[in-house]
C-alpha cells in the first residue's frame, strides 16, 4: 500500500469525498474545475457526453444541469 493510502486509511480520510451541503458552491467548483480544464459549459450542451467511472454520480449533478443531449454513465 502506497503511503498515501496508509494516510488516507489510518485518518479515515476519502480524497475523493465531496461536500454537496450546498450546491451552489459545489456547482461552483465543478465549473472551476471543468474551465481548467478547458471544457467550458457549452462544450457540453446538446452533446452526447459518456462518464466512465463516475463513481457515486457527483460529477453528474453539474454536467445534467449543462443540458447534454445524452448523458452515460458507465
Amino acid at each position: 500500500m502506497s503511503n498515501l493510502a496508509t494516510y488516507y486509511n489510518k485518518h479515515t480520510i476519502s480524497p475523493v469525498r465531496q461536500n454537496i451541503n450546498s450546491m451552489d458552491i459545489f456547482f461552483s467548483k465543478r465549473s472551476f474545475l471543468y474551465k481548467r480544464l478547458g471544457l467550458t459549459e457549452n462544450f457540453f450542451y446538446r452533446k452526447n457526453i459518456l462518464e466512465i467511472g463516475p463513481g457515486p454520480g457527483l460529477n453528474s449533478l453539474y454536467i445534467s444541469s449543462l443540458l447534454p443531449k445524452k448523458y452515460t454513465l458507465l
